[in-house]
């Protein structure tokens, strides 16, 4: 009675846990460089990992009372190579603390690593419905796209500490914004600290909504049943609401990414190998592109201005995002084979260019360079690696392959997706949930 009980618990609560984890709910000791606020440098402790940590040790009470085996440790994920590299990489990067110009920072960052691989073990030792979890998925990117819809037609993203929410006024220096000129539109933020980072995880849940749709859609047209053509309606609406919180983070890398999904997905319907129908694909075609045309048409400055990338600003932001290239690499040629050690880069520049202010002091926006500048060409490799073996395991998966390839893109265009825990939760989360085995 008590296991199943505690099963229950476990399932629920690791539903619950992947819908918090974008709440950026903190408890952090500030760590500073020359007076300002040193991001990378903070010691953070999220409410999703307490809940995380606690679903790890009610797993392993339930693993330990069930006596299982080493050999069905993952017997619900076909990926015994990719879980063995997957360690190693792990491994290696705690133990870069060894020669890391600030150990207990890298210690720290290890310690990420390890609470993320422990995503995958829950994953892989639980029989979890995967419907249920492209379900949490795509209402938590429908409440981030609410989010994203208030705090831009209000210009404002109002301050909450019980949400993790830190207030952004569009007048104030270093908030995000479109400056067109004649006015700073505040991009909107969603529950996390950037507009990318929202741009990025809702391109990603759009990706499970369209899953969900088709499979509605497959049910619908064998049952007739008015629930499933209810839920068909309330995925559409999800859609608009993703694609709007997509729109207004005015992250181009978000807008291409959703630009290539459809692009994979045409390329899949054209040779027969596509997850989601024709008719469920023009459906979210029309969605999308209504939905864009009438964000555009009505706020068409910001809009033409990010596009366009001829103001001040977004110039600067070029110029910031090639020289963060430059300072990597340079900083890679120093530290070749192993580098600057695991979670330290930004002290690395610090160290390097000791009259940078904080805010100068920025990762790489690719986090395979950020990556190789951390771990070396040994990290890389390995991480190359593993990413080698996952796509080999999804190959014959088409929705999988079209969500991974998201995914890949992104990371090229930036940093959090490893800077950040947040983003190494989410890759764990999602290599979790694509290779698993559908009963």
């Amino acid at each position: 009675m008590l296991k199943q009980k505690l099963e229950k618990i476990l399932e629920y609560g690791i539903y619950f846990w992947i819908f918090l984890l974008p709440w950026q709910v903190r408890y952090f000791y500030e760590a500073k460089i020359r007076g300002g606020a040193w991001e990378a440098g903070n010691i953070s402790i999220y409410a999703s990992e307490i809940v995380l940590l606690i679903l790890l040790v009610i797993n392993f009470i339930l693993w330990t009372a069930k006596k299982t085996s080493g050999k069905n440790w993952f017997k619900h994920i076909d990926i015994t190579k990719f879980i063995l590299w997957l360690i190693i990489f792990v491994i290696f990067a705690f133990l870069s603390a060894g020669w890391s110009i600030f150990p207990a920072l890298s210690v720290y960052y290890g310690l990420k690593l390890f609470l993320g691989l422990g995503i995958v073990w829950l994953l892989s030792t639980n029989k979890l419905s995967v419907n249920k979890l492209a379900t949490i998925i795509v209402a938590s990117g429908m409440i981030q796209g609410i989010l994203a819809i208030g705090q831009f037609l209000n210009q404002l993203v109002w301050g909450s500490k019980w949400l993790g929410m830190a207030g952004q006024d569009p007048q104030n220096l270093g908030v995000s914004v479109v400056d067109t000129g004649f006015r700073r539109w505040l991009r909107a933020y969603g529950s996390f600290p950037h507009p990318n980072i929202l741009g990025g995880y809702l391109v990603l849940t759009l990706g499970f909504a369209w899953w969900l749709f088709q499979q509605a859609e497959t049910i619908w047209l064998k049952a007739k049943n008015r629930q499933i053509q209810i839920y068909e309606i309330t995925l559409s609406f999800s859609i608009i609401i993703i694609v709007s919180g997509i729109l207004l983070s005015f992250s181009r890398v978000a807008w291409l990414a959703t630009g290539l999904l459809f692009l994979i997905t045409l390329l899949q319907l054209i040779f027969k190998k596509a997850f989601i129908s024709a008719k469920t694909f023009s459906i979210v075609f029309l969605l999308t592109i209504l939905t864009t045309g009438l964000w555009v048409g009505i706020y068409s400055e910001p809009f033409i201005t990010r596009i366009k990338a001829s103001e001040r600003l977004e110039q600067l932001s070029f110029t910031q995002r090639i020289d963060s290239y430059e300072d990597a690499w340079l900083s890679f040629k120093q530290h070749p084979w192993l580098g600057t050690g695991l979670g330290v880069y930004t002290y690395s520049l610090h160290e390097q260019y000791p009259k940078r202010y904080v805010w100068e002091l920025q990762p790489p926006h690719n986090t395979f360079l950020l990556v190789m500048a951390e771990l070396g060409i040994v990290g890389l490799v390995l991480l190359l690696i593993i990413f080698f073996l996952f796509t080999k395991s999804i190959f014959y998966q088409p929705q999988a392959l079209s969500i991974f390839s998201l995914l890949i893109f992104l990371m090229l265009f930036d940093h959090w997706w490893w800077s950040l825990s947040l983003g190494i939760y989410l890759l764990l989360l999602f290599s979790g949930i694509f290779l698993y085995k559908k009963e």
